[in-house]
């Protein structure tokens, strides 16, 4: 599988799938008019990864800004991956920015999982 590379543009993020080494990140912006067609390849991609996946799991979100349909696909990738072993998750959110952090506080809550809160 190796890695995957999304490019980001000015309506989708930035999407990197390092299978190998066990690292997700999507950074950017998402408010893509047709976000199935975007991130069902993702959602395909992990499902694939979790049968064989690495000694660890890590997802990186980094994101500026996302709608309502985007956050129903990060929920999803997490509940894909929050069973592996050494699963974690980093959540990057700017420091002005409480509405992130709280989605963040969401999904800590709503999965059972201890993540990571960077703060930039």
């Amino acid at each position: 599988m190796n890695k995957q590379i999304i490019k980001e543009t000015s309506e989708t993020p930035l999407i990197t799938m390092d299978f190998d080494n066990g690292t997700f990140e999507i950074s950017g912006r998402s408010f893509a008019n047709n976000a199935n067609v975007f991130y069902q390849p993702i959602i395909d991609s992990c499902k694939d990864y979790s049968f064989n996946p690495a000694s660890s799991t890590i997802m990186i979100f980094k994101l500026e800004y996302f709608n309502s349909i985007a956050q129903k696909y990060f929920a999803e990738l997490i509940k894909i991956l929050k069973d592996l072993p050494s699963f974690s998750v980093r959540w990057y959110y700017e420091s002005d920015d409480e509405d992130l952090l709280s989605l963040g506080k969401k999904y800590e809550k709503l999965f059972n999982l201890r993540m990571e809160f960077i703060e930039y």
